[in-house]
């Protein structure tokens, strides 16, 4: 019976693990797709690498 509730864990502990990750990349996602629709001058000249990391970070929280 312990080996069916540590089995289950695991799993459950699996799905979490996977939908936390679906998230991080879901609003990588959605950044990416704003930063696209926006002129490539604007981008490149207002945020810098760690500016987009940083506002990847906060919407993956």
């Amino acid at each position: 019976m312990s080996v069916t509730k540590s089995k289950t864990a695991e799993h459950d502990a699996d799905i979490k693990d996977n939908s936390h990750k679906r998230a991080k990349l879901e609003a990588f996602a959605e950044a990416q797709a704003l930063i696209s629709k926006l002129p490539r001058e604007t981008v490149l000249d207002t945020m810098s690498h760690e500016d987009m990391e940083t506002q990847f970070e906060r919407r993956s929280v």
